[in-house]
């Protein structure tokens, strides 16, 4: 069993540090942004085009997006890369409601997560990063992949999930194609603040 993880926006690869452990046996390899890439990119497209490269036409059991990586693994696998199931982890494919706009449940974990937000902003175009605002519309790239597909959420500490799930604003037939799941206690990063919850939803419906 092969995964693939690809983080968020300004994200380094300690965002899957508590998560990789509790995915195993699977062999996991993360696609790290480089620099020098993340600088030359000006688009979700272009970034996509330049990370290609590194990944090609291989094939892995599943993929794990993160945010913005998980819309690079819709780009990703349009260009050629193969997957038997594709999890995204709060890449909601449309403009989601304000509930899906904060950080952290947990703000003990903000001396960890803005240090490393700070760090990486810097090496972000701003035509890059305006590609991830309101506007957006990767609904056709799901409905273009044909593997199992799961979308994971933090449940913002909220009991109501099905009130929750209309402030994702995802189109029917979305919604009928995607396992849709709610990580408790958690936010914009559950792999960060409930990693054995964000482990036990990807194995139960995705390896």
């Amino acid at each position: 069993m092969t995964g693939l993880l690809l983080g968020g926006a300004k994200c380094d690869e300690s965002i899957w540090d508590s998560l990789i452990p509790l995915l195993s046996p699977a062999r996991i390899e993360i696609l790290s942004y480089p620099h020098d890439i993340l600088k030359a990119a000006d688009s979700l497209d272009g970034l996509a085009a330049l990370l290609y490269p590194r990944v090609g036409k291989g094939s892995v059991d599943f993929i794990i997006g993160h945010s913005m990586g998980g819309f690079l693994a819709l780009r990703l696998l349009k260009m050629g890369l193969s997957a038997k199931s594709l999890i995204l982890i709060e890449s909601n494919p449309v403009p989601a409601g304000k509930p899906f706009r904060n950080l952290l449940y947990d703000d003990s974990l903000s001396s960890k997560v803005l240090p490393m937000l700070e760090k990486e902003a810097p090496f972000y175009s701003e035509k890059l990063l305006n590609s991830l605002k309101d506007g957006f519309d990767d609904c056709d790239l799901i409905r273009a992949f044909g593997g199992r597909l799961c979308m994971l959420y933090g449940d913002r500490g909220r009991d109501d999930k099905a009130e929750l799930q209309k402030e994702l604003n995802l189109p029917p037939d979305i919604k009928t194609r995607a396992t849709i799941a709610f990580i408790p206690q958690s936010c914009h990063l559950p792999m960060l603040e409930n990693p054995e919850a964000t482990a036990k939803t990807i194995q139960k419906y995705t390896i």
